[in-house]
């Protein structure tokens, strides 16, 4: 049996948001939403270069500042997952997090080992939502565009 999908229309809202902010802060590439078989959210295209895709990009939104955790957790299999893609087409591959007060990115690369733990999400909404997850330290994410919040 399938495993549903839980991402709703407001969470695909919310990434479109940021790939708008994207645009802005990567000009000339313009967003492109990838299907749903790809590991990456969007495809960044230079139109000025015959529709070259120079960026895939995850995204995901979070409620929270980004100094709130000293680390970002990923699935283990959706960070192995963008390496390889970022290897087999040898185009930049970016995890970037839409936090409270700014829209981070994290440069995929395979210079970078993280340890394996255990983990998910914390209410769990399947039994696949334990996994084995890697943490990614905040400092190794770059401030893409700081967004002031009450």
């Amino acid at each position: 049996m399938a495993r549903p999908r839980y991402e709703t229309e407001k969470h695909l809202q919310a990434e479109e948001i940021v790939a708008e902010a994207l645009e802005e802060v990567w000009p000339p590439l313009k967003a492109h939403k990838l299907p749903i078989k790809y590991v990456a959210d969007y495809a960044f295209i230079d139109p000025s270069h015959t529709k070259s895709i120079r960026t895939f990009v995850e995204i995901r939104c979070r409620n929270h500042l980004s100094t709130t955790y000293g680390t970002y957790m990923i699935s283990l299999y959706k960070l192995m997952k963008m390496q390889e893609l970022k290897d087999r087409t040898n185009v930049t591959t970016f995890l970037v997090v839409d936090f409270i007060d700014g829209i981070y990115e994290y440069a995929i690369s395979g210079d970078k080992v993280y340890s394996p733990h255990w983990g998910g999400m914390g209410e769990m909404r399947d039994w696949q939502d334990k996994e084995p997850v890697v943490y990614i330290p905040m400092a190794e994410f770059a401030l893409l565009k700081e967004k002031y919040y009450a």
